[in-house]
């Protein structure tokens, strides 16, 4: 226990006893001062053999205050109040402003101690604060606690609206935790929440950085977004734990690298219980591409592709161009080809007709990307197990699988094998790039240190409202002497 010094309360215990009025009738013996019709005597029987004040009113509940034999120390039998004023009470010290302890129980704490307003300490927890407008505690907050399981945790808070709520009143920025079914429920005008990394470049800048709910404003817009992400590594990263796809978003020249497919999907147009799900193409290259349809007049076409294409594609390196008759059969061939103009062709000077064309590119800046890098991650082909299950649960799904179908067009023509057939080099293949499952993506997360379980707050039972100043302050069992007889007084 912190000792403090009170020498204006010596004082003030003085000036009590002179105000009294109280004249000593009687001086019993050595250890005091007694005033017996006033009820009030000096002297030293302490609870230690200390000297002390007692408030005598015939029964061992009035009221106390004893010191130490060394003046260092006061203690009180009872709330100490100000009926007045604007300060209920102030207290100075070398050490700090107010000690306070629970003799039953081990609680203690300092007011104004160092730097700090409060400091205190308990074996259920440094501090417990609560609303007292209901009987049921629906808000209330432990600090510096440990929960039934013995988790230390430097604090656990609960209420009916939220288990917190953080408010930035120049900023704006608020932030609700534990708020219903969510988390964190935040909101600002800049950003609902903002996560940077610890580290940071030699800019000081940090490595990493997100933003939740973020406002962005340009000279030329404002831009209302629900995730801003950027890193040295890559913007964002994502995971499916069960087929063990990933994807990097804005990594180095990629703006997503993984390792599943590209696609969109939309409603079946018939069948309302279904939809289509399309699957882009993709290649060993950044292809642009530009398609339309021409004529001949008199044994040539020149077509002006769309402007854009030159626009964004390689000129000179990289361009091919396939035709079509449309309609009725002519022998075409593609005289020239640059990224604004395509010249189609027959070896009829007088030849007339529809074509289609198609025409492809390199996208400019990107002739150089690498096909064959250096494995950064483990990259196998995504379990397949959600979609065997899904065609073994409605078989009729299978006939739309692209296997199914170049099985069914191909086979015929000696171009590929008929279904069901053995598929050994594909087999082969398919065994050496090795393929997920959700058992592997499992053991890809197990050195993750777990997520800690939700605490379970410590057993507090609503408490009553607070005792009020007019209320009879709680007996403090040791703080009052046993009782003794007059005489011995």
């Amino acid at each position: 226990m912190r000792p403090f010094a009170v020498p204006a309360l010596v004082l003030l215990l003085a000036s009590t006893l002179a105000a009294t009025g109280a004249t000593p009738k009687a001086v019993p013996n050595s250890k005091g001062l007694k005033t017996k019709d006033n009820n009030v005597f000096i002297n030293n029987n302490g609870p230690n053999g200390d000297a002390a004040i007692w408030f005598w009113n015939g029964t061992m509940t009035g009221a106390s205050l004893y010191w130490d034999a060394a003046g260092q120390r006061f203690e009180f039998s009872h709330a100490v109040v100000a009926i007045s004023g604007d300060v209920g009470l102030e207290g100075y010290g070398n050490t700090s402003g107010g000690y306070f302890e629970d003799n039953d129980d081990s609680g203690y704490a300092y007011v104004a101690v160092g730097d700090l307003g409060i400091e205190g300490y308990g074996l259920e927890a440094g501090g417990f604060f609560a609303e007292t407008g209901s009987a049921d505690l629906d808000g209330y907050a432990y600090l510096g606690t440990i929960d039934t399981e013995g988790r230390a945790f430097g604090a656990i808070a609960s209420g009916s609206g939220a288990g917190g709520f953080f408010q930035d009143p120049d900023g704006g920025g608020q932030a609700f935790v534990g708020a219903d079914d969510t988390g964190i429920l935040a909101y600002g005008p800049f950003a609902g929440g903002a996560f940077e990394t610890w580290d940071l470049d030699a800019g000081g800048l940090p490595l990493g950085e997100a933003f939740l709910g973020h406002t962005e404003e340009t000279p030329q817009s404002t831009s209302y977004l629900g995730i801003r992400a950027g890193g040295v590594s890559a913007g964002g990263h994502f995971e499916d734990f069960d087929s063990g796809t990933y994807a990097s978003t804005a990594f180095d020249t990629y703006k997503i690298q993984g390792t599943g497919q590209v696609s969109f999907v939309q409603n079946h147009p018939a069948e309302k219980d279904k939809v289509i799900v399309y699957t882009a193409p993709e290649g060993g290259e950044v292809a642009t591409y530009t398609r339309g349809s021409g004529r001949l007049v008199d044994g040539v076409a020149r077509i002006a592709l769309d402007p854009t294409f030159a626009m964004t594609t390689h000129p000179e390196l990289g361009l091919t161009a396939h035709v079509t008759p449309r309609g009725q059969w002519n022998d075409l061939y593609v005289e020239s080809l640059t990224t604004r103009e395509i010249v189609v062709r027959s070896r009829e000077t007088t030849a007339s007709g529809a074509f289609d064309f198609l025409v492809y590119g390199l996208r400019i800046g990107f002739e150089e990307t690498a096909v064959v890098q250096p494995r950064r991650a483990d990259a196998p082909i995504p379990s397949m197990a959600g979609h065997r299950a899904l065609l073994d649960a409605d078989p009729a799904l299978r006939a739309q699988t692209a296997a199914a179908r170049f099985a069914a067009t191909q086979a015929p023509l000696g171009l590929a094998v008929a279904a069901g057939t053995p598929t050994p080099e594909a087999d082969a293949l398919r065994s050496a790039i090795g393929e997920a499952s959700p058992k592997s993506a499992a053991t890809a997360r197990s050195g993750r240190t777990p997520r800690p379980a939700a605490p379970k707050t410590p057993g507090k039972a609503a408490a009553p409202a607070p005792s009020r100043r007019d209320d009879a302050p709680p007996h403090r069992t040791g703080a009052v002497a046993t009782t003794e007889s007059d005489d011995t007084r």
